[in-house]
């Protein structure tokens, strides 16, 4: 999975194991204190991956991958993301994703924008 303009994209994990499943790290959510940035509501998806990007300096850390699709799309993430097309609507129009560091539930990067997920 690419995240077309984010320099961020998740491959297959391969052979690799999870420390943490992904129902804990789920649970991080209603956790205020975690530190894992998440929207309201049950992600679409969540994936275990090998997360790179590129921006970021990330590169093959085993993630899990939450996704929320049909947010609004107040940025976030290092300067020089792109804004979202002028098409897309401002309150629903994005997906937000956050990555969970599989093995220390370290929230290293969450991403927003119109992925087309």
């Amino acid at each position: 999975m690419t995240y077309a303009g984010a320099g961020a994209q998740i491959d297959p994990p391969g052979t690799l194991r999870p420390s943490l499943s992904a129902a804990s790290v789920l649970g991080f959510c209603s956790i205020p204190q975690s530190g894992v940035a998440c929207e309201t509501g049950q992600p679409r998806s969540v994936e275990l991956g090998l997360l790179t990007d590129t921006g970021m300096g990330i590169q093959g850390e085993l993630v899990w991958a939450m996704t929320w699709t049909n947010v609004n799309c107040d940025l976030i993430g290092p300067q020089g993301r792109p804004n979202p097309p002028p098409t897309v609507n401002d309150a629903t129009g994005c997906d937000f994703v956050t990555f969970v560091n599989a093995a220390t539930g370290v929230n290293p990067e969450a991403i927003r924008g119109a992925f087309g997920l």
